[in-house]
């Protein structure tokens, strides 16, 4: 197994270019869930640089796509198709929560794969904490992948970087195919001495975020108008959802929590996204908590003073 470095997970082949890597070969088509990161949120580079094209399945609730779907995807041999090359997961799954796929489940893909002659890659990039929740090393993880991205600069908090990891001979196109994308690097030396700092020193730290995003789901779903599915939180994020019993919306608890220095994501409608990483203390969880109960109590103040301002009750 070698890996190849690359600037940042943007730049790095899984989001645009593993299927050419992977197959080397247009026209052809990768299977992937509806709600993978590389899916939304990377302009479908597959496609635009890859010349490949996405297959969509139903994203289950914990991450996983269901096999007997994947086995449905999978092209017949007909001239009016694509043809189906390889398979993508996500470990940990941003859209699902920070879950980590069940070790179980990926050997079945990687079983599945074998059985019809397909690759299969993992957008790892917050497959650190899938190694640290589920107790386990990058072996284990990786047994059965063809290829797997892993980012530095996530929850080991390196300035920069991500690594591609597979064979020799995809590794050999990688470099190739980064190069002509502009993301050959020189003296890169000084990134790769961060990333080894953060592979030696911030790996099993991991579990401290894992720690603080349960203590600031505990803490948000103690306050009232927010809804948190607790068992949902097994890594460093925590999603919630501002319900209509809340005096605003989510997207005026982001902006109002914002200007008093906290920072997260409204994600999906009244869906709403934290994540804890190794800046973070326990200082800054009861922080973040009280700036959320404050900008409730004030929120749910005004409401009700505009409403004794016109009569209403």
């Amino acid at each position: 197994t070698f890996d190849l470095v690359v600037p940042h997970s943007r730049a790095s082949p899984p989001p645009d270019l593993t299927i050419t890597i992977e197959q080397w070969e247009r026209g052809s088509e990768y299977i992937l869930g509806d709600k993978a990161h590389i899916f939304l949120y990377e302009q479908g580079g597959g496609s635009q640089l890859g010349g490949a094209h996405p297959r969509t399945v139903p994203t289950c609730a914990d991450g996983t796509l269901p096999l007997d779907l994947l086995a449905a995807a999978v092209r017949d041999d007909d001239q009016h198709y694509p043809i189906t090359k390889l398979i993508c997961l996500e470990n940990t799954h941003n859209k699902c929560g920070g879950l980590a796929l069940p070790r179980s489940y990926v050997r079945s893909v990687s079983d599945f794969k074998n059985s019809r002659g397909l690759a299969l890659h993992v957008d790892g990039a917050r497959v650190w904490n899938a190694m640290v929740a589920q107790k386990a090393d990058g072996s284990e993880l990786g047994e059965g992948v063809d290829s797997i991205a892993v980012c530095l600069s996530k929850g080991l908090g390196a300035p920069a970087g991500s690594l591609l990891v597979g064979s020799v001979e995809i590794i050999a196109r990688a470099r190739r195919l980064r190069k002509a994308l502009g993301g050959g690097m020189r003296q890169t030396g000084v990134l790769a001495a961060a990333g080894l700092y953060a592979l030696t020193h911030n790996l099993e730290r991991l579990s401290e975020d894992h720690e603080h995003a349960r203590a600031l789901g505990e803490g948000l779903a103690g306050l009232s108008g927010l809804h948190v599915n607790m068992d949902g939180i097994q890594t460093n994020l925590v999603f919630f959802n501002v319900t209509p019993a809340a005096p605003l919306d989510a997207a005026a608890l982001v902006g109002a929590c914002a200007e008093r220095g906290v920072r997260f994501l409204q994600f999906d409608g009244s869906l709403c996204r934290m994540a804890t990483h190794l800046h973070h203390r326990e200082a800054d969880v009861r922080r973040t908590l009280e700036v959320v109960r404050q900008v409730l109590e004030d929120a749910d103040a005004d409401d009700h003073n505009d409403h004794a301002g016109t009569g209403k009750t």
